[in-house]
Formats: C-alpha cells, sequence, structure tokens
C-alpha cells in the first residue's frame, strides 16, 4: 500500500528558502513527492537501501560505496541517513552540477564571450 505523502513543516520550508533562496514552493512540494517515492518504508528518512533500489529501478546502479559518498556528502545530523532537507541539497546540488556543465559546454561554442552561438562555429558530421 502506498504511504500518505508527508507535508513539508514551516520550518523546513523556511530553511530551504534560506539555503536556496530560488526555491518555488512548487518545486519544494515537488521534491517533497519525490522523497516520498525514495521513501520505501515510511519512516521519513532515506537510508542506502531506500536509495540504491530507487536509483537501481530507475535505471541509475550505484555501488554500496557510492551510496554511502552520497549520503555522506550530505548527512548534516550524523545520522547515516538522509532527511527531506538533505534529500532537497543533493537535488540543488545536482542541478548545479548540470547548469555548470551546460554553460562550459555552451562556452566551446560562445567563443567572442557575447552569451550566443553563431550557427558557423558548430560543425556537423
Amino acid at each position: 500500500l502506498c504511504q500518505p505523502m508527508a507535508t513539508v513543516t514551516e520550518e523546513d520550508r523556511e530553511l530551504l528558502k534560506v539555503r536556496w533562496p530560488k526555491l518555488t514552493d512548487a518545486l519544494i512540494d515537488e521534491y517533497r513527492e519525490i522523497f516520498s517515492v525514495f521513501d520505501i518504508d515510511g519512516d521519513g528518512a532515506l537510508n542506502g537501501d531506500d536509495l540504491q533500489t530507487r536509483l537501481n529501478r530507475m535505471g541509475f546502479h550505484q555501488t554500496p560505496l557510492q551510496i554511502h559518498q552520497i549520503i555522506e556528502k550530505v548527512d548534516e545530523d550524523n545520522k547515516g541517513v538522509i532527511g527531506f532537507v538533505e534529500f532537497v541539497t543533493v537535488m540543488q546540488l545536482q542541478l548545479r552540477d548540470e547548469a555548470t556543465e551546460l554553460k562550459r559546454a555552451f562556452g566551446v561554442f560562445d567563443k567572442a564571450g557575447k552569451v550566443q552561438i553563431i550557427t558557423n562555429s558548430i560543425m556537423y558530421d
């Protein structure tokens, strides 16, 4: 049976908005929904098994060491699990890393630094 989705506390919502000022209420709620899917046993925390099971089902095969490193990177209270606020941190860091990669890739074509790509700078095979 599906667990009812827990709501985001106002305290967590405010903390997240301080840490990530561009985070909207809608995105926080979406993260909560995703977190609930990952939280297999419904205890409000993601352990290594929760993460590995869901990531594997999504096609992201992580080793136990990689799962441990993910948890260790954001586990603020050193409980060995990821709570909701820590989960949002993982998601936001992932988005930031992807944005950095896009900017770097864009920079390859933006030779003049004008934040535009001239189509003749792209070679087609």
